[in-house]
Parts: C-alpha cells; sequence; structure tokens
C-alpha cells in the first residue's frame, strides 16, 4: 500500500510499489506499441485473449511509467476489458448454484481484471502530485478517479451477482477517492466516457451516488437480472440521491451513514449514532422513495408499464423497503442447529410431495372435490423412437450419449430421481423463515426467488413438507451457500394446471401446487405456478387425480423468476364419469408428460 500526499491533502490507496528494472519488460510499455498490440489480440480465442491482458496489466501496474503515459494505455485497454468482461459473465450469470469450480474461477479472473484496471488508475491518483498542485492536470486526475471508481464498482457489481462477499479493501480505496475528489472540488466535474453504456457525460458524484445505493438496495436479495437492470437504471435514479456531511443535519428515515475511512457498505442509520465526524457522510434517499411510490402506481394503472421499465411491482416494494423505513422484526431469531432437507424449484417441490404420499388434513375443504384428498398420482412410461438405431434427439442435446431411453431407466422404482433432496444445517430460525448452511457438492436450482420445499425427513414417511421462498443467498468461501428462507406455507397439494380448453387433446399440463386456505390466518386458497405462465384473467383447469375443476385466476399475489402466486375462484367444481372411468389410462398420460416438460 502506498501512501500519497497530493493538493495537501491525504489518500491512502492500495496499490502495488511500481520499481524501474534493469531487465528489458516482457511488455512493451509504449502507448504507440500497446495501440499496436490491442489490434492484435485474437479475440476469437477468449481465454488467450484474457491471459493477454491480464498479464499486461500486471506488468503495466509494476513498471514506472509517466501519469500521461500510464492513462494512455489504460484508456486503450478499456475496449479488450469491456469486451472480456461481457463474456466471461455469459460463464456465470444464470448458471446454476453453488457455482462449479469452472465458473468460480472464470468469475475470479473478471473481477481480477476489473480490479487491475481500477489499480492503474489509482497510481495515477496517488501519483498526481509528482510535480505540485501548479502543474496539476486536473483532467488527468479527474478521469483517473472516475475511471478507478467505476471499475471498483464492477467489482462490486460482480460480487453482488455471484452472491460472494466484496473484496477486502475495495470499499476503503472507493470511499478514499470520493473523499478525495470532494476535497479537491472534482466531483462535479464533467468526465468524457465513450466506453460507458449510454455514451453520456459522467460525474464522479453520480458516480459514487450509483455505487452506495446498489450496496443498499439489499442486493443479495435480488436475482442476476434485477441486479443487473437495477444497475442500469441507478444511472439516472441516481441523480435524486444526496450525499452530504452531517453538520447540522436534520436526519430523516431515509438516511444512511457511510464512513469514508472503514472498508465496509453504507448502513442505515437507525443501526448508528451519529456525530460530526470528517469521516461520515450521510446518503439521503428519500428523493428516490418518492420516484419509486410513483413507479408502482403507474405499474398498477398501466398496462405493459412493469415490462417497459424491467421491474415487477414485488422489485419496487423490495426497494421502498430497502432505500426508506427499516421495518423492526416482528418475531426473534433463535439460533439452532439441526438437519433439513431441501429441494430447489417448483417442479421438484411437486414431485417430492407427490412421491411422498403426504395428505393435508381438511384437504377436502379447499374444493369440493376428492382429486384435493388425495395425492396427485404421476407415473412414466417409456417413449419408443421410430427408429429404436437411432438416438432419441434430446439424448444427444441433454444426456449422455451412452444413456439410452427405456423404461427402466424412467420408472422411478429404479431409484433414478431427476429431483433431488440436499442435506442443510438450520444456523437461526423465526416463526416466518429460517437461515440455512449447504455445503455444495452439486449444482442446484438455487437462486433469489425460487421456491424451496422444506422437510425435517427425506423419508416416504407422510411427514409434511414445508413451502419457501429464497429471499436471500451468498456464496461462502468454504464452498457452502447461506440461504433465507421466507415460509410460506406448512402444507401443499401437488396439482397439475393447463389453461382451459374444452379439447383435452391440445391441453399442456404444468406442474404446480395448490395451497389451502388457513382460516385461522385470514389466508386465501392460492395456486403457484411457473412464472409466465398465466396471467390474472385466465380461466385454467385444475387437474388433481381423477377430477378436474374450472377456475379463473383473479390476481397475482407475488411474481418472481421461479413461480407465480395466484388467488382464484371457483368457476365449476365437478367431477364427471368419463373421468373416473378414464383414470388410469390419464396417470399413464400424464407419465410421458412430466418427462418432457
Amino acid at each position: 500500500m502506498i501512501k500519497q500526499e497530493t493538493m495537501h491533502h491525504s489518500i491512502d490507496l492500495h496499490i502495488p510499489r511500481q520499481e524501474q528494472s534493469n531487465i528489458p519488460p516482457a511488455f512493451d510499455c509504449r502507448p504507440t506499441a500497446v495501440e499496436k498490440w490491442v489490434t492484435e489480440l485474437p479475440v476469437a480465442n477468449i481465454g488467450e485473449t484474457a491471459r493477454l491482458v491480464y498479464n499486461a496489466l500486471t506488468e503495466i501496474n509494476r513498471a514506472e511509467l509517466a501519469d500521461k503515459n500510464r492513462l494512455a494505455i489504460l484508456e486503450q485497454l478499456r475496449a479488450p476489458i469491456a469486451y472480456l468482461s461481457e463474456t466471461l459473465a455469459k460463464h456465470y450469470l444464470g448458471a446454476s448454484f453453488p457455482l462449479t469450480l469452472k465458473r468460480r474461477k472464470v468469475a475470479s479472473l473478471a473481477s481480477e481484471l476489473l480490479a487491475q484496471m481500477a489499480i492503474g488508475y489509482k497510481i495515477i491518483v496517488a501519483n498526481s502530485d509528482v510535480h505540485g498542485a501548479r502543474h496539476l492536470n486536473i483532467e488527468r486526475l479527474s478521469t483517473a478517479i472516475y475511471r478507478a471508481m467505476d471499475y471498483l464498482g464492477e467489482v462490486i457489481l460482480t460480487a453482488y451477482q455471484i452472491y460472494s462477499p466484496v473484496p477486502d479493501n475495495t470499499w476503503k480505496d472507493i470511499h478514499q477517492l470520493y473523499k478525495f475528489a470532494e476535497q479537491s472540488n472534482l466531483l462535479l466535474s464533467p468526465i468524457k466516457d465513450p466506453v460507458h453504456r449510454h455514451n453520456t457525460k459522467q460525474n464522479i458524484n453520480n458516480l459514487y451516488g450509483r455505487i452506495v445505493l446498489l450496496a443498499v438496495a439489499s442486493p443479495y436479495r435480488l436475482s442476476q437480472t434485477q441486479i443487473i437492470n437495477l444497475s442500469k437504471t441507478l444511472e439516472t435514479w441516481a441523480l435524486q440521491c444526496k450525499i452530504s456531511k452531517p453538520d447540522h443535519y436534520n436526519t430523516i428515515s431515509c438516511d444512511f451513514i457511510i464512513r469514508l475511512d472503514a472498508d465496509e457498505h453504507p448502513t442505515h442509520l437507525v443501526f448508528n449514532d451519529l456525530d460530526e465526524n470528517e469521516n461520515y457522510r450521510i446518503l439521503d434517499t428519500s428523493g428516490l422513495t418518492n420516484i419509486i411510490r410513483d413507479q408502482i402506481s403507474q405499474t398498477a394503472r398501466r398496462p405493459g408499464y412493469e415490462k417497459e421499465n424491467h421491474f415487477s411491482q414485488d422489485m419496487l416494494h423490495s426497494l421502498m423497503l430497502s432505500w426508506g423505513l427499516v421495518p423492526k422484526r416482528g418475531v426473534p431469531r433463535t439460533n439452532k442447529t439441526k438437519k433439513l432437507f431441501i429441494s430447489f424449484g417448483l417442479s421438484s417441490t411437486h414431485s417430492i410431495i407427490s412421491s411422498h404420499g403426504y395428505t393435508p388434513e381438511g384437504a377436502h375443504d379447499v374444493l369440493t372435490l376428492p382429486q384435493f384428498t388425495t395425492r396427485s398420482q404421476f407415473t412414466s412410461q417409456a417413449i419408443r423412437s421410430l427408429n429404436e438405431s437411432e438416438p432419441d434427439v434430446w439424448d444427444m442435446v441433454y444426456l449422455d450419449p451412452s444413456f439410452h431411453a427405456s423404461e427402466k431407466n424412467l420408472l422411478p422404482d429404479n431409484n433414478v430421481s431427476l429431483y433431488k433432496t440436499h442435506k442443510c444445517i438450520v444456523t437461526n430460525e423465526s416463526a416466518g423463515g429460517i437461515c440455512l448452511r449447504w455445503k455444495c457438492e452439486t449444482s442446484s436450482l438455487a437462486r433469489v426467488g425460487e421456491l424451496a420445499g422444506l422437510s425435517v425427513s427425506e423419508k416416504k414417511d407422510g411427514i409434511p413438507w414445508d413451502i419457501g421462498v429464497i429471499r436471500w443467498m451468498k456464496s461462502l468461501d468454504n464452498d457452502e451457500l447461506e440461504l433465507g428462507i421466507q415460509i410460506l406455507a406448512s402444507m401443499a397439494i401437488p396439482v397439475a394446471t393447463c389453461l382451459h380448453s374444452t379439447d383435452k387433446i391440445t391441453r399442456y399440463y404444468q406442474r404446480s401446487l395448490l395451497i389451502p386456505e388457513l382460516k385461522s390466518l385470514r389466508q386465501h386458497a392460492t395456486l403457484i405456478t411457473p412464472a409466465g405462465m398465466y396471467k390474472p384473467a385466465d380461466i385454467i383447469t385444475i387437474n388433481g387425480s381423477d377430477s378436474e375443476s374450472k377456475v379463473q385466476l383473479t390476481h397475482a399475489t407475488e411474481a418472481t423468476e421461479g413461480y407465480t402466486r395466484f388467488l382464484f375462484t371457483i368457476i365449476e367444481a365437478t367431477a364427471s364419469t368419463d373421468d373416473r372411468q378414464a383414470g388410469t389410462q390419464r396417470n399413464a398420460d400424464f407419465g410421458s408428460l412430466w418427462t418432457s416438460l
């Protein structure tokens, strides 16, 4: 770490020492040579390009260079870094969690490339007093501060996207850069940024606002898609927040405290004692919460507005809670250590509950049909190719070439299961949720917003399964995932749903879960369906074991990337004689259906 005095102000940044060596460098650091080198990068070979750029950056950051030349070199490397970041991100965005070792290494490489770019610009900032304030190049200094903060912000964004802790000293360097820019009156200096997403002029103050706003938006509670969309939207929303010193400041409920001398993100003021410390700043998000209220109103009034703005009402309400008044915990948490089994995803949970044979007491009260007093029955049958000598097309895409579909390996009796449970350890719990730790051995469907089934036993012993949703997630260093689960219901009934049609041949059934009514809690019966499959006002068919019912979806109470939960009204609840007689045949039909979903 090098500590430099610049313009009579102290800046404390974490950078390597630059040394002049008598040994000729392996990389030609002349700006003209770097420009030619960039054009010759083998961009079609992403691995080789990443290796060349990474090695070049590490050497540049340890070489003694004039600030003017260093800035010119770094600016030429911005396009390759942007290309590498976008390409490497495809390996871990949308991937199953926990990430495989290879994907974790790719994410680590992407983060390290961004960190090395930040180091290069931090060196320019730390060296900015070499010729004294009289000869200081203000445009170069403000550009270097902005770029360093921008790349450090991308390091933090990458950590959020893979639900990992932010690397050490990242926050401290960002705070130090902001403080130095503030002392040097550079916060509002316009910065030209041709590589920026919107190709607009930016400034250090707005950039810092975007970074800290994302940090206090509870990013570990957001899906990867939501994190990306929010990061982009904050480029304009950040203009509505205010950052100021705590001197004579009238605190309100939307305030966060920033400690510029600490390696930590901002925290809500209600958790801190405020005093007039020169290293404290106040983040006021009240202007931003007004925008969120307007967005919520627009989403409710205008059909299609939600899709235009990439934010659902659930997401907007979540941001209101994160940026506004922090609610007090209503139920205390209790530290516990016990074993629990979990399934991830609607299909997996549906299949496991069905196979475990639990029938909730009083389920017949949900709908007046016998199908809701017994579990749904699903079997499998072999799908035979027209030409037995040729592999099935889907086998060639998804399965190992040695795998051949047969009745033996499709039936559940041979212990081959597409859906698995995972053993977790409960660390603490409350009436409404639990915190789990899972030692990861294989990837799963674990993601923020995904449905989960929970049980104290994985045996088929009739013990009920709770239904929950993953509200937040963190990747730990020891190959563990930490999950925050909100319990939605203590029981669920597995059913099949499809858009209502009088032609039964054209029906395409989906796995769904029926949550019974709880009169004591004034909780109406709801239906959990695959995400995006249905919408309010749709008329659908709910199929149980030997009967079916027609209902209309009235309102979506929750929509995540994993499922949608609906209220509904019953239109017709009758069990046909023909359906009862055809029960056995329908069960066989469902067997081939589920394997094709």
